[in-house]
């Protein structure tokens, strides 16, 4: 089987780069799936990237907070093989993280013993399976969830293999669903957790863009404009209620998360946040508020490209801002579930930035057309383009991105 994405072979670090959500029938997310990648840990052509999510911070129980990964879902991962072994103490929060064995593991004479470990300590555990055998009963009678990834096992295998796990009671998820076909035939016939294409990018190939939501990336575009001025950002805000609650509420919150100063207006938050943190953040709300499907993480997915793409032009002398707002405005397809050219056609930006958005063009658009391919990448389970750093750069990526996304989440609270 070849190694996917997720899997922790054990040299060097391993890294938190993406994470995918994890479905119920009713479309409500229930968990996400980590995405892990090994660097090497040392970068060779861009200064310190800042947190990210480890391997090494996750098992060490006092550093690691699963909220800011999940929320309040459950997180689910493949141990790596010191943890599996027992070597290295699991000290992932029990019940709030499944731990999956993956497929060529399930055979080997120790993997059921470990399990057993594991079980015992309170973590539910998945099982990776293609086929059925009886040899799989006592694996079966501790696992909790079985994971059956629709790319590899078909229509009729998976209906037979969801009639002979049934008697065990465990849950099913079908992982890999590329379309809204296989969520419904998967959901009738067992599965009652899903993940795959399907679930990350919904789309709609006719629909067209709402009014509302038109406007709201208009403004989104306009807070994101490098020559916009700050008189004219605290001139929009002011027109945004909600948003100005959630503003004043972010500037005034030191950098963990207890309180600075209190900050009565636009222009004190300016002054704490400064204007490219201000401008970047709104939009981000802003856009946050639009999410088409929120079973997608969506926003998640666009901030991570965002600031990939500010960090991918610094060492090419490169403006970062700009190839922020670029990769930001390029996940439009992702956020509102529509084609990026209803997007382009409706919304109103500069020339130049939409064609590096858009359509990769000039120097900025080829760094939005790496981090995306990158993004495609770690879906797939594939290897992603061969740049120096570019793992560890996902990975502060996406630290990065979290930690915006439960600002958002909890400024959002108070609009």
């Amino acid at each position: 089987m070849t190694e996917t994405s997720d899997d922790l072979p054990t040299p060097g670090l391993h890294r938190v780069v993406a994470r995918q959500p994890i479905v119920a029938k009713d479309d409500r997310v229930v968990a996400f799936q980590m995405v892990f990648r090994p660097t090497d840990g040392t970068p060779s052509a861009v200064g310190p990237f800042g947190p990210t999510f480890t391997a090494e911070v996750m098992s060490d129980e006092s550093a690691f907070d699963i909220g800011a990964l999940v929320g309040d879902k459950q997180l689910y991962c493949r141990p790596w093989p010191e943890l599996l072994a027992g070597t290295v103490p699991v000290t992932l929060p029990p019940r709030r993280s499944m731990l999956e064995v993956r497929r060529e593991l399930v055979g080997r004479p120790d993997t059921l013993d470990h399990v057993r470990r594991l079980v015992a300590d309170g973590y539910p555990v998945s099982v990776e399976l293609a086929e059925w055998g009886p040899e799989l009963g006592p694996l079966l009678e501790l696992a909790s969830l079985v994971r059956i990834d629709l790319e590899t096992v078909g229509r009729d295998d998976l209906a037979d293999l969801a009639e002979a796990f049934r008697p065990y009671g465990v849950t099913l998820l079908a992982s890999g669903c590329q379309t809204p076909e296989d969520l419904a035939w998967s959901g009738r016939h067992g599965c009652e957790l899903f993940s795959g294409p399907a679930v990350q990018r919904p789309m709609e190939p006719d629909a067209g863009l709402a009014p509302t939501a038109l406007g709201q990336v208009q403004l989104a575009a306009e807070l994101l404009d490098e020559r916009l001025e700050f008189g004219r950002v605290e001139q929009i805000l002011t027109h945004e209620p909600a948003l100005v609650v959630q503003v004043l509420h972010e500037a005034s919150l030191g950098a963990g998360g207890g309180l600075r100063r209190e900050v009565h207006s636009i222009r004190e938050a300016l002054v704490v946040m400064g204007t490219m943190r201000l401008r970047q953040w709104a939009a981000m709300a802003v856009l946050g508020r639009n999410v088409a499907n929120p079973r997608t993480d969506a926003l998640t997915v666009a901030l991570t490209r965002a600031r990939m793409c500010a960090l991918l032009a610094k060492p090419r002398g490169l403006d970062a801002g700009y190839a922020f707002t670029a990769g930001l405005l390029s996940a439009l397809d992702r956020l509102l579930g529509v084609p990026n050219t209803v997007v382009e056609n409706r919304i109103d930006v500069d020339k130049e930035l939409a064609a590096a958005a858009f359509h990769r063009e000039g120097r900025v658009g080829a760094l939005v057309g790496l981090a995306a391919r990158y993004q495609d990448a770690v879906e797939a389970g594939l290897p992603g383009p061969d740049i120096t750093d570019i793992d560890l750069m996902a990975a502060s990526a996406f630290a990065w991105a979290m930690t915006n996304i439960n600002a958002i989440d909890r400024a959002s609270a108070l609009g």
